[in-house]
């Protein structure tokens, strides 16, 4: 079992804020006769103490389990396990959205899982417990071990269950939050001195100018009189070419 936490307000070393995938800790349950009901057991006791959003489930290695923790979550509500279990089996296909298109594509679940940690780990979006030489050493082993005839990779399939884990628990964050990885802007305040007060605003009603008419004469040559033509002077206040911040 790996526990992943999204944390959004993470600083860099230059104090931006960029998120980041963080490893909170790992869980291995011994091999004994009651491996899957210790695995149970223990999810609901993880859940209790840490609440988690999701918990995403190879279904290969727990159908049974999955029914287990969703029957427990209908008895006891309280813990949402109902509905935060989500069983993925490593074989079938994902129902993608593409970006550019908004067309619905099913995907093989396995590469797109893979694909997906890939890109976290390119982009440096995810950190992981120095310390923990294992986890570490089986992302090192991790290797695509052929290419099958219609192009889909087989991964290793020996010493991977860490990196399956941590594969799962970052497919179900794009999944379910894939928004959360956009870039926060600024979470600074600052002060800015000579704020006007109510007393010394401007008003921004731009300046009106009464209309004047022009009256020109025309002398028509050989003909009495004169032809007399009245038009109203266009103020340059009425259509401003452009705006500029003195014009507020």
């Amino acid at each position: 079992m790996v526990c992943v936490q999204l944390d959004k307000l993470h600083r860099d070393a230059e104090g931006r804020i960029v998120p980041m995938f963080k490893v909170l800790f790992r869980v291995e349950i011994p091999r004994t006769e009651f491996t899957y009901t210790n695995a149970v057991n223990k999810i609901i006791e993880l859940n209790d103490m840490y609440d988690f959003d999701w918990i995403a489930v190879d279904r290969g290695y727990g159908e049974t389990q999955i029914e287990l923790l969703h029957r427990y979550g209908m008895e006891n509500p309280i813990t949402g396990l109902a509905d935060k279990v989500v069983g993925y089996q490593f074989g079938e296909k994902l129902l993608v959205r593409d970006p550019y298109t908004y067309k619905q594509d099913k995907k093989p679940l396995k590469p797109f899982m893979v694909n997906n940690s890939v890109i976290v780990f390119e982009k440096h979006k995810i950190i992981l417990n120095p310390k923990d030489k294992k986890i570490v050493e089986q992302l090192e082993q991790y290797r695509v071990k052929s290419i099958s005839t219609n192009g889909l990779p087989t991964y290793s399939s020996e010493n991977e269950h860490l990196v399956d884990a941590l594969n799962l628990a970052l497919l179900i964050f794009e999944q379910k939050y894939g928004n959360l990885m956009k870039k926060v802007i600024s979470s600074k305040i600052l002060l800015i001195d000579g704020i006007d007060t109510p007393d010394n605003v401007k008003s921004r009603d731009l300046p009106q100018k009464k209309e004047q008419k022009i009256f020109s004469a025309i002398n028509m040559g050989g003909y009495k009189g004169y032809i007399v033509n009245a038009t109203p002077k266009r103020s340059s206040f009425n259509r401003p070419k452009s705006f500029t911040r003195g014009s507020f």
